[in-house]
């Protein structure tokens, strides 16, 4: 069973006036207190943790989003070093062996 902040926020206004409606050296208006203080730490548990999962979310599928990224790339390179084009090896650009202009590549 879901709890949800609406809720908490009714139950919060009615303890309010309810503890409004006593009178100032009732005895129940100090158990009411009490209460209206748990049910503040319950909001702000709901609240915060609303928050944090909803960071939570979003952080997850920003990784979510890298992870595809970086598969997709990976994927793309290993099907161009798998292609029968990349298995000759490539002319070195620089350094010994290096292709110079002029020279008969074929």
């Amino acid at each position: 069973m879901a709890l949800r902040v609406e809720e908490v926020l009714a139950l919060w206004r009615e303890a309010e006036r309810v503890r409004d409606d006593l009178p100032v050296g009732h005895p129940q208006r100090v158990v009411v207190d009490r209460e209206i203080v748990e049910i503040h730490r319950l909001y702000r548990r709901l609240t915060v943790e609303i928050e944090s999962s909803h960071d939570n979310l979003h952080i997850s599928q920003t990784q979510i989003e890298s992870a595809t990224q970086t598969l997709l790339r990976v994927r793309a390179a290993l099907a161009t070093a798998m292609s029968p084009i990349s298995a000759a090896p490539a002319p070195a650009t620089s350094g010994i062996g290096a292709a110079e202009p002029g020279d008969d590549l074929g």
